[in-house]
């Protein structure tokens, strides 16, 4: 009689394995971060996917008119108040990863408003960086799923 020993290796592995492929809400809440950390930063940059945020320069000075004196937000824009870069948040769950924000005014911003004269300044996307950083979570936790396979 041959007898094969290991089997228990082979089963836990494809439990974890099982569990994370019907069940991956920790790999997604290390998507969220990563997501919302980039955000983050394109705040930090005031940068959008095709480089930096438009400034509104008075064209009799040719300083910033979009800033507001008692705003927060120092010299930043859209951090007047802090109220949108504070709204941004991150959820996770076996469905997937999210980061957004539920603050009215958002959508203005992110795709512009002609009819008042407000240029899009996109924060809601993902770099390259992020991009590539989020592929090697997934693979990484998918390698430690099937690591005793």
């Amino acid at each position: 009689m041959i007898k094969y020993e290991g089997l228990d290796k082979l089963n836990k592995g494809l439990n974890k394995l099982v569990k994370q492929l019907t069940q991956p809400r920790a790999t997604f809440k290390k998507i969220s971060i990563v997501m919302f950390k980039d955000v983050m930063e394109h705040f930090n940059r005031e940068e959008g996917p095709s480089g930096k945020w438009l400034k509104f320069l008075n064209p009799k000075t040719g300083q910033r008119q979009d800033i507001r004196p008692y705003g927060r937000g120092g010299n930043k824009l859209l951090q007047d108040t802090g109220r949108l870069k504070n709204s941004i948040i991150s959820i996770s769950t076996n469905e997937g990863a999210e980061v957004g924000t539920n603050v009215v005014y958002a959508p203005t911003h992110q795709f512009g408003n002609k009819n008042r004269n407000i240029p899009q300044r996109m924060f809601l996307w993902l770099s390259e960086k992020a991009e590539t950083e989020i592929i090697k979570v997934f693979m990484k936790d998918l390698e430690m799923s099937i690591k005793w396979l």
